[in-house]
């Protein structure tokens, strides 16, 4: 089953693929805001274009990632509102 998710302040369109994927198509200013958008949610999600997103969401990615490595504390693998993680 498809959840409802919302996206605040941002205008999409949401198309149903199957039982347990949909299509989002974002209108943003900035990919930014975008990325910022789908990262929110708390869903896994893949970027199909265009490549500009592509290549943000991979930094954003990046340095997230990097942002925990040398912290010295494991990486949790849950957050309190979303459940365990989807690795």
């Amino acid at each position: 089953m498809v959840s409802t998710i919302v996206i605040p302040n941002c205008s999409r369109t949401v198309a149903v693929l199957d039982a347990r994927s949909c299509e989002v198509h974002i209108a943003a200013e900035s990919l930014d805001w975008a990325a910022f958008c789908l990262a929110s949610v708390g869903a896994p999600f893949v970027v199909h274009g265009p490549l500009e997103a592509i290549e943000l969401i991979t930094g954003w990615g990046s340095r997230l990632l990097a942002a925990t490595e040398n912290s010295g504390e494991p990486a949790p693998s849950t957050h309190p509102d979303r459940g365990p993680s989807q690795e």
